[in-house]
Order: structure tokens, then sequence, then C-alpha cells
């Protein structure tokens, strides 16, 4: 596998896969000029298709580039081009790769023959504490910003995320080497995207009805600089104060912040550009 990204020139044919490296996200418009209705807003490292390009160069922004046609999951629109970064791997037949246990194939060979890469340590199952035991693994979800990738495996055929769990495989890739992996411990939860500064997780989950409810969710970040994995930990209610539904819900939100590993508290200066 060969995770790099590199920038497209103005000679270069704007096609094929790329990845989101604006911050906050890229636009997706239903037509190729900057008044154009957004759709959606792509979040940072995810993937698009590159279909076609549209247009002449022209500048948004101080941002010189085209408008291009992109497929972003099942939805189709126009963005621009500039803050996209070519991504050098063959994504075809990306989700729904999937590899069996067998003599010849055990947890740590599949591993790191999904995400064609040698990892750190091997797989030790009495550390995995996801409580689901698979005998088959399909590659689940990718993103990638500048040199850091992060590649997720699910050990079933639907979605790894669950309700308030996770069974989520995360590896973390830097120029095409692991740098870090949760398989022996906690899962990180389901990749939502990568910045600058590190890689996220969620894992979430609430109920209610119309006189109140409650949401609680775990959001692991990890921070490339440190390579520490750090976690806010939120939980929110909202309860009507008399007869319902006449009365507007108070919300209650609380979060905390640690280390992931439970090593105590970070500081205000870790948490900063992460979670603040």
């Amino acid at each position: 596998m060969r995770v790099r990204e590199s920038y497209p020139s103005k000679k270069e044919s704007l096609k094929g896969y790329f990845s989101v490296n604006a911050d906050g996200g890229l636009r997706l418009r239903e037509n190729p000029n900057i008044q154009s209705k957004v759709i959606l807003t792509i979040p940072e490292s995810k993937i698009v298709n590159i279909l076609e390009e549209v247009g002449e160069i022209e500048t948004n922004d101080d941002k010189k580039g085209k408008w291009v046609k992109v497929e972003y999951g099942r939805t189709t629109g126009y963005v621009f081009s500039p803050f996209l970064g070519r991504v050098k791997r063959d994504l075809n037949n990306f989700k729904g790769k999937s590899i069996k246990l067998s003599h010849e194939k055990n947890h740590t060979k599949i591993f790191e023959t999904l995400i064609e890469s040698k990892l750190m340590e091997p797989y030790d199952q009495s550390k995995d504490r996801r409580g689901y035991q698979s005998n088959e693994f399909q590659l689940e979800d990718y993103a990638a910003r500048n040199d850091y990738s992060v590649i997720s495996i699910s050990p079933r055929k639907e979605s790894c995320a669950g309700y308030l769990h996770s069974y989520c495989y995360n590896f973390i890739l830097k120029n095409d080497n692991v740098i870090n992996t949760d398989m022996n411990g906690e899962s990180y939860g389901e990749l939502t995207h990568i910045s600058k500064k590190a890689a996220f997780f969620t894992i979430y989950g609430g109920e209610g009805d119309e006189c109140g409810g409650a949401l609680e969710s775990h959001t692991v970040a990890f921070v490339f600089k440190t390579k520490k994995a750090l976690v806010a930990r939120s939980g929110s209610s909202e309860t009507c104060p008399n007869e319902c539904p006449y009365e507007k819900p108070k919300v209650f939100t609380k979060t905390i912040y640690e280390y992931l590993d439970g090593g105590g508290t970070p500081s205000d200066s870790e948490l900063r550009g992460i979670f603040k």
C-alpha cells in the first residue's frame, strides 16, 4: 500500500481518489460556483472520487484551481480543487475486502495484509477488550491527510460501530508505517476525521422522547506530536420542568477530559487545538 498524498499540478489530470485537506471540511455544492447551494460539508481527510473537471482555472479565496465534479459516498456534487490532495492508493475495491482466520492466517497476518503494512507488535487476544470474537475481518473505512492515514477494520459484515460501544480495529499510519493501533486494548471508536494535529474517533448513543432524553459520547483524539490518546467524555440530558410537551426542555451538558489509558488529566495546553 502507498498512502502518500500529492497536490495536483496545473497540468495534472484531476481524476480519481483525493482526500479533503480543508480545515473544518469542504463544502459540496449543487453547481460549480461559489454562490451555489451547499449540499453538505465533507469532513477533512475524507475521500472523494473526482469524476470530471469543470470549466477553467479560477481564483476563490486567494486559491487558484478548478471546479471538479465528485462523488462522496452516494452523493454527487462540486468542490473547488485546491483543497484536495491526491491519494496514491487503489480504493476501487476497498470496502468489503475481507479475510478469514485460518491455520495460515492469524489475526496479526490478517491485519497486516488488509492494511498492507507491518505492525509494531503482534495481536494479543487476551488484551483485546472488544468482547466480540470473529473469524472474518473486512476493511471498513479509510481517511488520509498529508503524511497521515487511518484504516479501520470491522470484525463483522455490518458496521463496526454500535450503541455506546465499538468493535472497530483502528490503525494509524505515517508515511505507510503503523505508528499506533488500538487492537490490543479498547477500541478508539468509529473514525470521524483527521485534522492537522490528530486523528479523531467517536463512540456515542442516546435515547429519549418529546419530553426529554439523554446522550452520551466519547471522542478519542490520537495526537500526532505526543503520540498520546486523549478522550473527551460528554453527557447531556434534556428534561421538561413541568407538564410535557408544553414547556421547553432544559439541557444539561458535562464534558470531562482524560488520557485514554487512565493516566490522569491532560493540561489545557495539551487540549488546545484538539478539543478546545
